[in-house]
């Protein structure tokens, strides 16, 4: 399977499905499915037979620790699931009695590893105080893939520090900055009214994808296209946005020979 394929494989497994960091999942009281990204910790409970209703046979079941940085959880994974990652184990647990249990020793070269998950948390008393997670489906790719994995924990945790940020001194510097520039010119004459326009037109633009990216941040992250557009606007911005309205202020200073040798 090329590359491509295996992008367009992650595409489509998040598809709509709404993106939330770990951590916020784990004290989310919300039962809906979700995307998160964790890394595979370990096994709680070996592969064992659980009694299906709607099939009316048994299916294997395992139930493993994920986590990230700040949360871990159990997670419980369900037939082909089971059957994806440990099919042997499950080859063997056919033979043997309904209340065996084994250890899928084939899932040791997955410690540690990401994986992207499709889970829903089922809340077993009204207060959220206890939970369990179960998982309807689960990804887990190889080389370039894994490097989107790895970027997208990466993002989960940019994202997380930039909301802990002080967004409304951010703004109001990204404004002020050009501002404060102006007034290293020592005679406000020497700005012309076509270049004090284009200069405020840089302050208006910036207002406004002020206010467009603040208004994303409200609504619900539905696709990777929006996570990764909420991520980075930050950053361009606050960063590349801020330096480049100055861009003509500074081609000013050092154009005109009445600038040049102004002093700090």
């Amino acid at each position: 399977m090329s590359r491509m394929s295996e992008i367009v494989g992650l595409h489509k497994f998040v598809c709509h499905r709404p993106i939330i960091s770990f951590d916020d999942f784990v004290k989310s009281k919300d039962e809906s499915d979700f995307v998160v990204v964790a890394c595979y910790l370990g096994i709680d409970e070996g592969v064992d037979k659980w009694i299906d209703n709607q099939l009316s046979s048994f299916v294997p079941r395992l139930r493993v620790s994920v986590g990230d940085f700040d949360a871990e959880a159990p997670f419980l994974l369900r037939d082909h699931i089971v059957e994806r990652f440990a099919l042997r184990t499950c080859k063997m647990l056919i033979d043997m009695s309904e209340a065996s249990s084994l250890y899928p020793t084939e899932m040791d070269s997955l410690f540690a590893d990401p994986m992207i998950f499709e889970v829903a948390k089922h809340l077993t008393d009204s207060s959220g105080g206890a939970a369990s997670y179960v998982v309807a489906n689960l990804r887990i790719t190889f080389w370039m893939p894994l490097m989107l994995v790895h970027m997208t924990i990466l993002l989960l945790i940019l994202k997380r520090f930039l909301e802990r940020m002080n967004l409304i001194m951010m703004v109001v510097w990204t404004i002020r900055l050009p501002i404060l520039t102006l007034k290293l010119v020592p005679r406000p004459g020497l700005m012309s009214v076509t270049k004090r326009r284009y200069l405020m037109s840089w302050i208006r633009l910036m207002k406004s994808v002020w206010i467009f990216v603040r208004g994303c941040q409200g609504q619900e992250m539905c696709n990777v296209v929006r996570f990764v557009f909420e991520t980075f606007g930050f950053i361009f911005v606050y960063v590349v946005g801020s330096w480049a309205a100055c861009i003509p202020y500074f081609v000013f200073f050092f154009y005109h020979p009445l600038v040049v040798s102004f002093n700090l």
